[in-house]
């Protein structure tokens, strides 16, 4: 039994199919492409912000090349509604079973990581009364962001899972 089978046994009743074709993968590709580079710089932006002070980050034009893949990486996380966008416009046209099946799991996973990173950032928050502790936690700059950003993200990858999983069952050739 491969891992499709054994995860198609848990996820039974929503009748999610898994096999995909050459042309149906590059299909998700394409639609998927604009969303996973803002999950990319999202994680970039995270990673820099957690490596330099803030200060640093955020500050004044620079020419180091750290500087320039933060100007980047936040660019295009400010794309993060276009990319919802993206999502729903190719959500227009009609997705099969294992398409929608694939992208309510890649929704479901943005979703979780957005409630865990989220309710944890608000944990701290109400806990922690040292202004000092939640700027080294980088809270606000990091914790909400990721939750805003994969959270917007999930909505998008839902809609597409909801348009392939509305279809009617796989038709036999």
């Amino acid at each position: 039994m491969n891992s499709p089978d054994q995860l198609d046994t848990y996820l039974r009743p929503l009748h999610l199919e898994w096999r995909l074709d050459r042309r149906r993968v590059r299909r998700m590709i394409i639609a998927i492409a604009l969303p996973a580079l803002v999950i990319i710089a999202e994680i970039v932006m995270t990673i820099m912000i957690y490596a330099f002070s803030p200060a640093e980050v955020v500050g004044g034009i620079s020419s180091e090349p750290w500087h320039r893949i933060y100007r980047a990486a936040y660019g295009l996380h400010l794309l993060s509604a276009v990319a919802v966008a993206v999502l729903f416009f190719a959500g227009l046209g009609r997705w099969s079973r294992a398409e929608g099946s694939w992208m309510s799991v890649m929704g479901a996973f943005l979703a979780i990581v957005a409630g865990c990173v989220g309710f944890s950032a608000v944990v701290i928050e109400t806990a922690i009364d040292d202004p000092d502790v939640l700027l080294d936690l980088r809270v606000h700059f990091v914790w909400f962001d990721i939750a805003q950003t994969f959270g917007l993200m999930a909505i998008g990858f839902f809609f597409l899972a909801y348009r392939g999983l509305s279809e009617g069952p796989a038709r036999q050739a």
